[in-house]
């Protein structure tokens, strides 16, 4: 669910500055954001009787929306002014969207470049994360290009 609002957010900062009448401040402020909400999981993390399942949790909520504010930031250095630009196209985004052949039924679509998959709730429970790094991001993008063309791959 993280996943797919700071998708929404980005893509709502970017549609405003494509807009003639949108904000030129908008992915700015998008930015301040995510910092300020990075900083608000760090005090709960902080925050003792904590439980050991509750920590794991925030603590992966931070080093994922930590990375999203990277990405926000390098839009943001790199002077990205619309959602149709590649720098935004190449990150793993996550949508909701419904399917009117199946009865209006709620999916979970997974974007990257060019290629759209269903998300197959594949959830592995609460693992922990290390980190995410560009050559994470670069992996994903050759992993979901290769899946888009029905190759496998072995990161």
């Amino acid at each position: 669910m993280a996943q797919m609002q700071w998708t929404t957010d980005v893509k709502y900062a970017l549609e405003m500055l494509d807009s003639p009448s949108g904000s030129p401040a908008a992915l700015k402020k998008c930015r301040q954001a995510f910092k300020k909400k990075v900083e608000n999981y760090i005090e709960l993390v902080e925050k003792p009787g904590l439980d050991k399942i509750s920590r794991s949790k925030i603590v992966a909520l931070i080093i994922i929306d930590e990375h999203n504010r990277d990405i926000i930031e390098q839009l943001y250095i790199k002077k990205v002014q619309s959602p149709r630009h590649f720098d935004w196209l190449q990150q793993l985004r996550f949508r909701k969207d419904t399917r009117e052949d199946q009865g209006e039924k709620l999916y979970i679509i997974a974007d990257q470049t060019s290629c759209s998959f269903d998300y197959g709730c594949e959830y592995q429970g609460n693992n922990g994360r290390l980190v995410v790094t560009p050559l994470t991001d670069r992996a994903y993008m050759t992993l979901t290009n290769a899946l888009n063309m029905q190759r496998g791959g072995a990161p």
